[in-house]
């Protein structure tokens, strides 16, 4: 058998090939940016124009969202096929939740089939919003809630590298352990910060162009918001760090994915099972979280659009661009 740096390193070539192979000459964005948002410069290129544009929410005169798969609709109930919030794993979970939407609205080799996962026995649309597609979810539980932090990282460490092959978000631990040398059970990390992507994901595609990851940190609150919904408004979810200080001024954090606003808040997937996937991002009843700290945008565009079948819908796949386009 393949020790796991072979093993890793394969795999990560094998979908950097997959995604060359497939982009068909086709380059579009999901939804070019308008001028003067934080994106519009990624995209600003004639060579990104799509030569046969897929319909989608944006651009389709005929959009109808009573019938048609959105943003919004695919992270207010992406729940079962979800990463489990594991061992302070949200930084994980909210990347991958991210790739899951991309990956099934925008190009279907942004996560390996190896990994996707959706109900096979779906018979309707309405069902197919009910229940979006993403990837496995494994539970992990330590074996005391008295071990130590030494005692956690080992079992966490173990659990990990035992289904890295079948749970993507073991999977990412490990290669984001493997990239920043801490693979051992001694310094075994189970979190991410934003700042951090870019890193992992250009070894997770053998590339640092097929996945471009914008962040901002240090902005006054107004800006992080005025962001967020500039974002939103073109398409993109967004992943949020949040923030909030606790007795002895202790400050705990989480990762989110917002991807819808209203006149009064702006929500977000907390990544913490049922009920949890349409919080208000701070300050609201729900939580305790009050400030946002740090913010990302995962752009995929040089990958090119190819169509996914994550959708399944009395066994044809349909891509999230338009339930149209079944394959």
């Amino acid at each position: 058998m393949k020790n796991l740096f072979e093993l890793l390193f394969i795999c990560a070539l094998s979908i950097g090939n997959i995604a060359s192979i497939c982009d068909k000459g086709m380059h579009c964005s999901l939804q070019k940016p308008k001028e003067g948002s934080p994106l519009f410069a990624m995209f600003n290129n004639p060579s990104n124009l799509c030569f046969e544009p897929c319909l989608n929410e944006f651009d389709d005169p005929n959009y109808n969202p009573a019938t048609n798969f959105t943003m919004e609709k695919y992270f207010s109930h992406l729940e079962e096929y979800s990463p489990n919030n594991n061992y302070d794993s949200c930084g994980f979970v909210s990347l991958i939740q991210v790739m899951s939407f991309y990956d099934t609205f925008y190009n279907d080799y942004i996560i390996d089939e190896f990994f996707d996962e959706y109900d096979s026995n779906i018979t309707t649309f309405y069902q197919a919003y009910q229940k979006a597609p993403g990837v496995h979810k494994s539970i992990f539980t330590f074996s005391d809630p008295n071990l130590t932090v030494q005692q956690k990282k080992q079992e966490y460490y173990s659990f990990c590298h035992n289904h890295m092959f079948d749970d993507f978000l073991s999977y990412m631990v490990c290669l984001y352990n493997i990239v920043f040398l801490t693979d051992n059970q001694y310094a075994f990390e189970p979190s991410i910060t934003c700042s951090e992507y870019q890193t992992l994901l250009t070894s997770y595609f053998s590339s640092s162009t097929d996945c471009v990851v914008w962040t901002s940190t240090g902005a006054s609150q107004s800006s992080f918001i005025s962001s967020i919904k500039s974002f939103i408004n073109v398409g993109q979810p967004v992943i949020v760090h949040i923030q909030r200080v606790g007795d002895n001024n202790t400050i705990y954090r989480h990762s989110v994915v917002a991807y819808k606003y209203d006149d009064d808040n702006i929500y977000a997937n907390f990544g913490w099972g049922p009920g949890t996937m349409s919080y208000p991002l701070v300050n609201c009843s729900q939580h305790s979280y009050t400030d946002i700290y740090y913010i990302a945008v995962l752009n995929f565009n040089n990958m090119g659009h190819y169509h996914s079948d994550n959708y399944l819908v009395n066994g044809v796949g349909y891509c999230g661009c338009n339930p149209y386009n079944n394959f």
